[in-house]
């Protein structure tokens, strides 16, 4: 997955916004206080999409954050960021809810 990820990413534009960001985060992770304020900004984005309020997104759910969340980021960032097709969104959603309940993802929050 990473490796598809790093692919679609490397083929937007040299001049993109969000490659930038993708390819600076692979050498130079962000500061404790930027992941702090990212990882606060997720989860108000999660809560949002919750619609049955029990802590996780079924796969409904999560497909409208990733939706809500493609939009806010060309908003963001200026500029679209890797083409996605329904089949790259599934296989995440797949893999996402396969770890999803793994020992060291309870009490997450």
């Amino acid at each position: 997955m990473g490796d598809m990820i790093y692919e679609k990413y490397d083929e937007v534009d040299e001049k993109n916004a969000q490659r930038k960001l993708f390819f600076d985060s692979q050498h130079k992770p962000l500061s404790n206080e930027n992941n702090k304020k990212m990882m606060a900004g997720y989860m108000k984005v999660w809560d949002r999409f919750d619609a049955n309020k029990d802590g996780k997104l079924n796969k409904h759910e999560w497909m409208k954050m990733n939706r809500f969340i493609n939009k806010a980021t060309v908003k963001l960032f200026g500029g679209k960021g890797p083409e996605w097709t329904v089949g790259d969104y599934d296989f995440f959603w797949t893999m996402t809810d396969a770890v999803s309940d793994g020992r060291w993802n309870r009490n997450h929050r």
